[in-house]
């Protein structure tokens, strides 16, 4: 008698929800079903109260008849089907000139899925699924049901007892309602219910999504080659309310061309070719090509299924110490490099078909083992993940012997992926002998000298004072034995001692330059403790001075009273009184037990009281009239510190004003002049009608200590910097120039502090 096959409903559980270790996994699965229905973009929209996740795109969308043979079949091979056939079309193409151009039409075509499962990622998230959907071909659309707790681990089930609902909607009523329209005449939107992460507000706050999208949804599309076609896009309503949108941004090449260590290129076979660029911390710079023939790979056979597949790659190598990321031009601090980098290292990323291969190059992940060796270190670098940006890129067209694995965690290890891995290795260690070819080990260059030079300095004196020692007590054998060995120990031991004696001359070299250092950060820390003196004295004082103002200000008014034929010049110093109030307050606004309070401010108030109180105090300096100029489109509200905010306007206006009137010292006719905009977006322009800044400063205005006033402590843009940041928010240097060719305009990003 025939029997058959049955499945019990919990092997649902462990393809989806079991069988994906992570939700970052299973929205990758959900995004990239998406780009394989066509759409442009793809939409997730989270609310954490209602503990919901809606996953929208304009794709080819199904009809109810997809649904009951596509989407509801486990293991469906349409897609697969799709891949082979593209396949097969290609290999019968006579390739010509324009080989590439026929590629890359033809891996635009491949799906990414392959396996049917994907469908299961909606398991790993939430235990309720509704799905509604049209296809281009049908005119009505189609509801979807599925409650996922039927096909927990502990079912007793069978699929065929699994109940789902499947119901035909109105197709005109979904187009009234927005779903579609006649140019995208096609959609699918997935709700999840009962979600099973990204809800509790503890832990998934708006810095929490940030990092996550940063981390994860940025580099889900190929970042080294943005494909401007397909976009993802993240919405949060979070459970009190607050909305966060994070929007698609790209990988900024400005930092990956300022890369210390670049190699691009092919590998096709054993067949390396490659472009190198080296640039060490004497200020070198080295570029050429690097084509190799791979034969010192052990028993490798690229025939059939061990092979791997033509490969491209950019690898991109950072030397993280402070000295060498000053170098790296464009960016406020060297604070700014490194976040991006820790965004963007961790090794070499996979990605095929422009989407990412999970999990390499994340955190915790070293799949070339760049870290457990030091056969990858040279002089000035070492190519471990922290200090990598890198990235490989494959194709399901050419590389069909390296596939996923069921649970979308990485490639299947078979030979092909072990002849990648060897390959890939050999091209470091090429790009490694490469290096040391211009920077050989123990090589001495005129580089600035740190901390990590007194180290390398001295780490080689143990090891040669030993050497001298075992050589002096060889000589004792030798002393009654004339001939070559006795002259040769004589000469190890004498180049022993030249070699001592150059690394003695480097460690005093090396502490030299650091009791400079010393001097000039003791001279700086000395600012600092100052300026910390300053502020909490300041703090007490304003608090006192506040309290004794407002007393006076109760006395003018009461003389004004009793004095009427003094009533002008009370009423004058009354103003001015409540002007030196105005002042006092914003300083005590700057107390440490107000600092860390967010509040609601309408921004356009806080600035128009702080210009109010700055005209008066410029005019009792004596000092010409500035005409400041403030507009904006509509009411703006952000959740700022407002006594931080003050700080940050106050010095701007500061700014503005010292060099303003030293042009107006220079030019009477010269007219000084304040622009302030403020949009409804949550940015913020500032800029005045002075010279501008230069070029050559406009790198290092935000740092520390930088200042071209003669007693200028420098320390201005530094704190503003710092205070934008504080509020996740940025200040920058628009490369907009004045009639001097110089910047001139401040751009003030509050978006992330914006209320609705």
């Amino acid at each position: 008698m025939m029997q058959s096959f049955t499945a019990m409903a919990r092997l649902l559980s462990h393809l989806g929800d079991q069988l994906i270790s992570s939700s970052a996994v299973a929205l990758l699965e959900l995004i990239k079903n998406s780009y394989d229905a066509g759409s442009k973009q793809v939409e997730i929209s989270i609310n954490q109260k209602k503990k919901t996740m809606v996953i929208k795109d304009r794709g080819k969308g199904m009809s109810k008849n997809d649904i009951r043979e596509k989407f509801l079949v486990i293991g469906t091979n349409n897609r697969l089907i799709e891949q082979k056939s593209i396949i097969e079309e290609y290999k019968q193409l006579e390739l010509s000139n324009n080989e590439s151009e026929i590629q890359q039409k033809m891996s635009s075509r491949i799906p990414l899925g392959e396996k049917g499962l994907g469908r299961f990622a909606t398991m790993k998230l939430a235990e309720k699924l509704l799905m509604v959907s049209k296809s281009k071909r049908s005119s009505d659309g189609a509801l979807l049901m599925v409650d996922w707790n039927q096909c927990r681990n502990d079912s007793t089930k069978t699929l065929e007892e699994i109940r789902v609902h499947l119901f035909d909607i109105n197709g005109e009523e979904l187009k009234n309602k927005g779903y579609w329209d006649d140019i995208t005449p096609s959609f699918t939107l997935i709700k999840l219910y009962d979600i099973k992460d990204f809800y509790d507000q503890r832990i998934w706050d708006g810095k929490k999504f940030e990092t996550f999208y940063r981390d994860h949804f940025m580099k889900y599309v190929n970042p080294f080659r943005p494909n401007k076609g397909f976009q993802i896009r993240l919405e949060i309503t979070s459970e009190s309310g607050e909305f966060f949108r994070f929007t698609p941004e790209t990988l900024d090449r400005k930092l990956l061309d300022q890369a210390h260590y670049k190699l691009s290129g092919k590998i096709v076979g054993k067949d390396l070719k490659s472009s190198y660029y080296i640039k060490g911390a004497d200020g070198r710079e080295f570029e050429g090509e690097l084509n190799t023939y791979l034969s010192d790979l052990q028993g490798i056979n690229l025939v059939g299924e061990e092979d791997f597949g033509p490969i491209d790659f950019e690898f991109y190598f950072f030397n993280r110490r402070g000295d060498r990321l000053k170098e790296i031009k464009g960016y406020t601090k060297v604070t700014d490099i490194r976040k991006l980098l820790d965004q963007y290292s961790g090794g070499i990323m996979i990605y095929r078909d422009n989407f990412r291969v999970l999990p390499y190059a994340e955190r915790g992940d070293d799949w070339l083992d760049m870290d457990k060796e030091d056969q990858f270190r040279s002089e000035g670098i070492r190519f471990n993940t922290i200090q990598t940006v890198g990235a490989i890129f494959i194709t399901t067209l050419f590389n069909y012997n390296l596939r996923d694995q069921t649970n979308r965690e990485g490639l299947i290890h078979n030979s092909a992926f072990n002849n990648l891995y060897d390959a890939l290795r050999a091209v470091l260690k090429s790009f490694k002998a490469k290096i040391d070819q211009y920077y050989p080990k123990g090589h001495k260059y005129n580089a600035p000298l740190t901390t990590d030079s007194v180290n390398q300095a001295l780490s080689p004196l143990q090891s040669k004072l030993e050497s001298i020692k075992n050589n002096i007590d060889g000589i004792t054998k030798y002393t009654t034995i004339e001939g070559q060995d006795f002259k040769n120990t004589i000469q190890s031991l004498h180049n022993d001692y030249i070699e001592f004696e150059n690394s003695y001359y480097q460690v005093r070299t090396a502490v030299n330059e650091l009791e400079k250092r010393v001097v000039e950060i003791e001279g700086k820390q000395r600012m600092v403790l100052d300026l910390a003196g300053i502020g909490l004295m300041a703090e007490t004082v304003a608090h006192e001075l506040r309290s004794y103002v407002n007393r006076m200000l109760g006395y003018l008014n009461d003389l004004q009273k009793r004095i009427p034929s003094q009533k002008e010049m009370i009423s004058l110093l009354i103003s001015n009184t409540k002007s030196i109030d105005s002042v006092i307050s914003r300083l005590d606004a700057q107390a440490i037990t107000r600092r860390r309070a967010k509040s609601k401010v309408r921004i356009v108030n806080l600035i128009e009281e702080l210009v109010s109180s700055k005209r008066e105090v410029w005019r009792q300096e004596g000092t010409r009239e500035i005409n400041i100029n403030l507009k904006f489109d509509a009411e703006l509200w952000l959740k700022v510190n407002q006594g931080m905010l003050v700080q940050v306007f106050d010095n701007l206006l500061n700014n503005s004003h010292f060099w303003l009137i030293q042009y107006c010292k220079e030019d009477e006719d010269f007219l000084p002049v304040i622009d302030i905009n403020i949009y409804q977006s949550g940015i913020l322009e500032f800029s005045d009608n002075g010279r501008g800044i230069p070029s050559i400063d406009s790198e290092a205005i935000f740092e520390p200590f930088f200042s071209r006033k003669k007693d200028g402590r420098g320390l201005g843009l530094y704190i503003i910097s710092d205070i934008m940041s504080f509020h996740n928010s940025e200040i920058s240097l628009s490369e907009e120039k004045n009639n001097y060719g110089n910047k001139y305009k401040f751009i003030l990003d509050f978006s992330n502090c914006r209320i609705n």
